[in-house]
């Protein structure tokens, strides 16, 4: 099957996950690269083919793997998720606004041994398994799937899958937490060397005092005081400049230019 026909695929799976109800936040991702001492930044942008298919098919192979599990009674870990209070973001826009707000409205996803649905991304039934490298989780169901495959039988019970649940609890939240920050500390190293530069931002949110705003190239949030500038509203495009930015000390600073 070729690239073009994958893609395709992908567009249409992602097209009825939409219309089953999932949120999609269709937003670029910073990648980082760091070499010697050197720090570049490239943008991945999410409709792009490769990863559309790469991010689509493994969707779908956790929701396939869910709905075999459930049929065949097999003991699994499900993630779970209740539906937001609303979809504000749409599928093929990138919109900074509506995805800071919709992210605010998401439930957590849990994981658990009864079967119910991931609203978030629009699956009856939910079963991770595409990253068993990173995730404790999926590696179990790999094992899980494989012995079932060979001879029948699962290897874990659901009293066994809730032991590794609670085993695993506080490496699943400082996993990606540990992921976060690193990303934000290379970023704040590459701020680092432009001090004083000018940035483009937009506005995320307003307060009595200042606002929240996103950079472009980074996409870090970072506070500004609001000065003596006129209201501003979210979505608003602006200027700041780098006023300091300092990795090890996770400090980042800018203040609105007067246009």
């Amino acid at each position: 099957m070729g690239l073009r026909r994958l893609h395709a695929l992908a567009l249409h799976q992602r097209d009825r996950r939409y219309a089953a109800g999932a949120v999609i936040i269709s937003e670029p991702e910073i990648a980082v690269h760091v070499e010697g001492g050197e720090i570049s930044l490239r943008t991945i942008e999410p409709d792009a083919p490769g990863v559309m298919i790469d991010r689509e098919l493994a969707i779908l192979a956790n929701m396939l793997a869910g709905q075999w599990c459930m049929e065949q009674q097999i003991p699994a870990l499900y993630r779970v998720e209740s539906p937001p209070a609303a979809i504000l973001v749409a599928p093929d826009q990138f919109d900074p606004v509506a995805g800071y707000r919709q992210k605010q409205l998401l439930p957590r996803a849990l994981l658990q041994t009864e079967p119910a649905p991931h609203a978030g991304v629009g699956a009856a039934v939910y079963l991770p398994i595409s990253n068993p490298a990173r995730c404790c989780t999926d590696l179990l169901m790999h094992q899980q799937l494989i012995r079932f495959l060979e001879d029948g039988h699962a290897i874990y019970s659901s009293d066994d899958l809730h032991t590794a649940l609670e085993q695993t609890a506080t490496a699943s939240l400082i996993g990606p937490e540990i992921e976060t920050n690193a990303r934000r500390y290379w970023l704040l190293r590459y701020l680092e060397r432009q001090s004083g530069a000018m940035l483009d931002a937009v506005i995320l949110e307003r307060f009595s005092e200042g606002y929240l705003i996103e950079l472009a190239e980074t996409r870090l949030t970072v506070y500004g005081p609001a000065a003596a500038l006129v209201a501003l509203h979210p979505g608003t495009q602006v200027q700041v400049r780098l006023q300091r930015a300092a990795a090890r000390m996770d400090v980042l600073q800018v203040r609105f230019v007067s246009s």
